[in-house]
Formats: C-alpha cells, sequence, structure tokens
C-alpha cells in the first residue's frame, strides 16, 4: 500500500487497526497516531478532512478535549455567521485560521473557560498563539461553568497585537460584544476591492 496516496476505504481501515492497536472505541487523537507510527495517517487527515469528519463517517467518538470543545464553537459560530446571510467556509488545520466568510473575511474562533484568578474574580483567558494575526476577525467566545455562553466578542485583528487576551467581568473588549457588524464590513470592504 502506497501510504502517500491513501484511498478513503484505506483511510477508514488504518483508522480501525489504529484504534484497536490503541486498545480504543473512539477517534484516534493525532498524538495517539504519532504515537504508533502513523504520521503519514495523521498527515492525510489534517490534508484532507477533520478528525471530526473521519469519527462522523467512521461513527465513532472524538475524544473529549479542548480541541473537540474549539470545534463545537467554531461550528456554533458559523452557523451564527450563515443565520446573518452570511456563506461561510469551516477550514482545515492546516490553515491559521478557522472560518472563510464570503469567500473573503478570515476568521479565527477561539473558546475559553471561565475560572477564578488569584483573587478569586471570574476570568477568561484566550490563547491567540500568535502576535501577528493571519486572520481578519477574532471571535473570542467566553463559557460561563455551566456552559452558556457569557459574551462573544468580536474583534478585528488589528486591535490584537498580543498572544493572549485575559478578560475579567468587566473589559475593556466589551465594547466588541456581538459586534457582528464588523463581518459585513469587512465582506463590503472585500467586494468593493476586487471590483476595481
Amino acid at each position: 500500500m502506497n501510504r502517500r496516496f491513501l484511498t478513503d476505504e484505506q483511510v477508514a481501515e488504518e483508522l480501525r487497526e489504529s484504534m484497536r492497536i490503541l486498545g480504543i472505541s473512539c477517534m484516534p487523537t493525532g498524538p495517539e497516531l504519532l504515537m504508533i507510527d502513523r504520521s503519514y495517517l495523521h498527515s492525510r487527515l489534517q490534508r484532507t478532512g477533520t478528525y471530526r469528519e473521519w469519527s462522523r463517517r467512521l461513527g465513532v467518538p472524538l475524544k473529549s478535549s479542548t480541541t473537540t470543545k474549539g470545534n463545537d464553537c467554531e461550528i456554533f459560530i458559523a452557523k451564527k455567521l450563515i443565520s446573518m446571510g452570511h456563506v461561510v467556509e469551516n477550514m482545515t488545520a492546516r490553515f491559521p485560521y478557522d472560518l472563510l466568510v464570503d469567500s473573503d473575511v478570515k476568521i479565527d474562533v477561539k473558546c475559553a473557560n471561565k475560572y477564578k484568578d488569584k483573587y478569586s474574580f471570574d476570568a477568561w483567558t484566550f490563547n491567540l498563539a500568535k502576535a501577528r494575526p493571519t486572520c481578519d476577525i477574532y471571535i473570542l467566545v467566553a463559557y460561563n461553568e455551566d456552559q452558556t455562553i457569557n459574551r462573544e466578542l468580536v474583534i478585528p485583528s488589528k486591535f490584537l497585537h498580543q498572544k493572549t487576551v485575559s478578560l475579567g467581568g468587566k473589559s475593556t473588549y466589551d465594547v466588541y460584544h456581538e459586534a457582528y457588524d464588523y463581518v459585513n464590513q469587512y465582506s463590503t470592504f472585500y467586494k468593493k476591492v476586487t471590483q476595481l
């Protein structure tokens, strides 16, 4: 079998074999595939789809993780943007942003659970991972302990040249709460640029 050019059937077979080797009944994670020398399979999944998609195809659950939470958050935001009339494409893991809106606007979705800071105040911390943004807009979703949404911040990346964003109960970033009009403005801007 040529591992560089696996068919979908071969990918499914390799995933089932990996689950057997690992002794698990859920979708293996990237680190687990690497641990059993299946880097080619991990690469194939990243190039042509997502772990979530292959989990669905095989009918096996994903492991509960921050990645699963992040994917759920991306789906929630994508549905919200679609309900607002936008065309949304979910990007694979190899892209530096999560959603492509109206064929132009790059959005990176981040979520964070509430915790108590060292002074026992409510806090959320979002890992942006890079000081130089690769998206147009960040959408930060802050969750309460009961997993209800505390706030959704829609922030143009030009205002976030940092690796993390920390929020308290009240924040200077609250002016961006549900500021989805930025998505409309960016989309309109790109459309105008392409007409020049």
